[in-house]
């Protein structure tokens, strides 16, 4: 590669940068390029966004300034949405940017390509817009120790469109609460369980986090992301109650994915939570006024809300996912 700070830029420099050196618009992954990260790419690289400001400089011809320009517009771009505008490289006539001038090249810039590579995960501290689901409410009442499922489902309109959400800094937040329910102890540990333990689980590309606190994390699978998932459920996070007569209660989240998973190394189109309520303290384990009667007889209140990338720098890509109860 000839290209080096201070000299003369080759149709070859600026393919390696842009395309890894292809001419033909196949994403490859090295050596560093923008493409990868900025189109289509592969798996968990690639936000979908469009790359006709850095198509392949044919062989041996020149490379022009509006060449050059949609270059670092779009290396600044990717710069801007993963580290803030901080991040980005100056532009126009302060890095060789006009009409008529030789370019040359900036050794800024084959950094900032390696960076977007290095942070392609990453995003500015701002999201985009939420989408704020419907709650889904269900009814849940037992007389003995009982267990309880609800299934909610994510659905994309292609694995691809799964991949960008993801990759760009797309979340899904599945809230849990109670609409009703403060009856009895029971009731009541099971409000506090969800609303304060659980709050809401926050599905990330590369992990999960909680918003709740407190309570026994009997399993905590909050390292798993969408990459993470299989056609499989899993368990992302079991908690239980601490409360001493209640310590048998907890609940269950588990997801996985399923559908086509495309050509670009997708994992599917549809994520499905399923949440498992277990009431397993007896109904008699509290006495309330006197008498054995600690039963439930609830609404639990379920709802999926869609927190999208930033638009800024980003053009939308990945769609409108629906939510569905199952």
């Amino acid at each position: 590669m000839a290209y080096t700070s201070g000299g003369l830029i080759q149709s070859l420099d600026y393919n390696l940068l842009a395309w890894a050196g292809n001419t033909s618009g196949t994403y490859t992954s090295t050596p560093n390029n923008v493409a990868y990260v900025w189109g289509v790419g592969n798996g968990d690289s690639g936000y979908g966004q469009t790359v006709s400001q850095i198509n392949a400089v044919t062989a041996g011809d020149d490379v022009t300034a509006t060449q050059w320009a949609g270059l670092v517009s779009t290396v600044n771009k990717a710069l801007a949405h993963q580290s803030g505008t901080g991040a980005q490289l100056a532009t126009g006539s302060n890095i060789g940017i006009t009409s008529g001038a030789t370019i040359e090249a900036f050794a800024n810039v084959v950094t900032a390509v390696t960076t977007i590579n290095t942070n392609k995960d990453s995003f500015n501290s701002t999201r985009g817009s939420t989408t704020t689901g419907s709650n889904l409410d269900n009814t849940w009442s037992s007389g003995t120790p009982t267990t309880h499922q609800k299934t909610h489902t994510v659905t994309f309109a292609s694995a691809d469109h799964a991949r960008y959400f993801f990759n760009a800094g797309g979340r899904l937040n599945l809230d849990l609460s109670t609409a009703s329910g403060t009856d009895t102890a029971k009731e009541t540990a099971w409000t506090n369980l969800l609303n304060n333990g659980v709050g809401t689980l926050s599905l990330d590309g590369k992990s999960s986090s909680r918003s709740g606190t407190g309570y026994t994390v009997t399993t905590n699978g909050l390292a798993i992301g969408f990459w993470d998932l299989t056609g499989t459920n899993q368990t992302i996070l079991r908690l239980t109650d601490t409360v001493a007569a209640y310590t048998a209660n907890y609940v269950d989240i588990k997801a996985k994915v399923t559908g086509d998973a495309g050509s670009n190394g997708g994992l599917g189109t549809v994520i499905t939570f399923t949440v498992d309520y277990n009431d397993g303290a007896a109904d008699s384990s509290y006495n309330v006024g006197g008498t054995a009667n600690d039963t439930i007889s609830m609404t639990m209140r379920n709802r999926i809300d869609i927190v999208n990338p930033e638009e800024t720098y980003l053009a939308n890509s990945w769609g409108t996912p629906v939510v569905a109860d199952v």
